[in-house]
């Protein structure tokens, strides 16, 4: 197995992880929501092993813990749009291209998530248009170096405020302007 087939891989293998534990955390909301106390959740987590700071299922999801929000809001910071607008109708480049990486970055660090709901988040949008959206940005991937800055640039963000309790404030502070 050489080098590249390695990394895809572990890249593959930690995806995965993040799923299965951000999967572990909306079940543990729906559980909550419906009426589950606490101590019920607490004994789930013990009997399954997931309490230990240690299993890497809830420590990887705990870090990539993300929502459509955040991750809108980085988007719309790092292209310098406004979510609306980003959501909006207007099909001009500035503002399709960051809906292409919202689409993409979601089935990156979401995978669960249904495609619909992704489109009616993005403004009304129907499932081919993510579909399309995402194979977009995969596509440019493969050979735009702007593209691929730019994915590399919001995935430093995202782990920038994942790092920093999900808080998107912390881009506009002094200790990371400093930073960049």
């Amino acid at each position: 197995m050489n080098l590249k087939n390695l990394r895809k891989e572990i890249n593959d293998n930690k995806q995965l992880l993040t799923a299965m534990g951000i999967y572990i955390n909306e079940l543990e909301d729906r559980l909550k929501k419906n009426g589950y106390m606490s101590e019920r959740i607490m004994q789930l987590r013990t009997k399954h092993n997931l309490q230990n700071e240690n299993n890497q299922y809830m420590q990887i999801a705990y870090s990539y813990h993300t929502n459509f929000d955040l991750l809108m809001s980085v988007i719309a910071f790092y292209y310098k749009e406004s979510p609306e607008e980003i959501k909006g109708k207007c099909r001009k480049q500035r503002f399709v291209v960051p809906r292409h990486m919202f689409s993409y970055l979601v089935k990156q660090y979401m995978p669960n998530m249904v495609l619909t709901d992704i489109g009616s988040y993005l403004g009304g949008r129907d499932h081919s248009s993510v579909i399309h959206g995402q194979q977009s940005i995969e596509a440019f991937l493969g050979f735009d170096k702007k593209t691929k800055r730019d994915y590399a640039a919001i995935v430093q963000l995202l782990n920038e405020i994942a790092s920093n309790n999900n808080d998107i404030a912390y881009l506009e502070t002094n200790a990371y302007l400093e930073a960049v």
